[in-house]
């Protein structure tokens, strides 16, 4: 490259980074460089914990019969949950498992955001609630179905020495949908507000684990409990502008497919900003961009007709 532009590749598993540690291992590099530049000693404040630290303490709780007492509520919580969701595909379903990937990129309008937050705050909600109910409301109307299950990630992060640890906490969890009665949008709202907090105090069981208790026989061509992810991501990228240069992240992408269809939404300085990864061999793009507007296009109905019934709206 140009003798003023370089590249710094950093490649980490994911099996020992989550995102919200890289986002505290990019902060403390800053951080560093900017001591290095000035030409300081470099130096981070001590940590209360360290991650061995955090995984101890985890190991003691779930001696006590914490793991036997949540994996119980998870049995009760998804006990006769369809065992897969059966969305209108482009191509039929191959007999084993594919992760040919893509990803489509889409900004909402800018008032979404706004309107989201100033909905959830008159019911009591997140903006993470509003969007989810709306994402089932969405799916609901694709499957033709009342009962449904979407995935989503949580951070873990329970300890309260595990803020700035660089470390693998983040865990999956299963959100089921109850779209049953034909409810109005403010009580689709409650009734997913109601599954957030209930499911989220009981976010720690291992995902594993979680599989390996609930699904009898695991099939070959789908993924087990839920094959549509949906994730508010909570953490910002932080800036790479260092002293005397422009940084700019980059993040290579994969073009690989963990599940049918992977919605990430980045609620950004200038308005939500929406991911849509799928999986190829079932979906084709045109098909995920009709759907992507169709989100939208639910979403803005919802708030604008909170007391409407969600099979009335367009």
């Amino acid at each position: 490259q140009a003798d003023d532009v370089w590249t710094l590749c950093l490649v980490i598993d994911h099996m020992i980074i989550d995102g919200l540690s890289m986002a505290v291992l990019l902060g403390e590099f800053r951080l560093l460089y900017a001591q290095l530049v000035a030409g300081r000693t470099p130096v981070l404040e001590p940590l209360p914990a360290q991650y061995v630290d955090i995984v101890a303490a985890e190991q003691r709780r779930y001696s006590g019969g914490l793991l036997d007492q949540q994996l119980a509520f998870w049995r009760k919580e998804l006990d006769g949950l369809p065992a897969a969701l059966q969305l209108p595909l482009d191509r039929p379903r191959p007999p084993v498992q594919t992760f040919r990937g893509d990803r489509i990129l889409r900004a909402l309008a800018d008032d979404v955001s706004p309107r989201v937050r100033a909905f959830g705050r008159e019911l009591g909600a997140t903006p993470f609630m509003v969007l989810l109910s709306a994402f089932l409301a969405l799916l609901h109307r694709y499957a033709a179905v009342d009962d449904l299950a979407v995935g989503t990630a949580v951070l873990n992060r329970l300890h309260p020495d595990s803020a700035g640890v660089v470390g693998f906490f983040a865990n999956n969890i299963v959100l089921r949908g109850d779209l049953s009665g034909n409810p109005t949008v403010r009580e689709l709202v409650a009734r997913t507000r109601a599954t957030c907090l209930r499911c989220m105090e009981r976010q720690e069981v291992p995902f594993d684990r979680l599989v390996d208790a609930l699904v009898a026989s695991r099939e070959t061509d789908h993924s087990p409990l839920f094959q549509v992810m949906f994730v508010l991501q909570g953490w910002a990228r932080p800036s790479m502008d260092l002293p005397g240069a422009v940084g700019e992240l980059f993040v290579p992408e994969t073009r690989t497919a963990r599940y049918d269809l992977a919605v990430d939404l980045y609620d950004t300085d200038t308005g939500l900003q929406a991911s849509f990864e799928y999986n190829k061999d079932l979906f084709d793009a045109a098909t995920i961009l009709r759907l992507m507007t169709h989100y939208e296009r639910l979403l803005r109905q919802m708030l604008d007709h909170p007391d409407a019934r969600i099979d009335d709206l367009e």
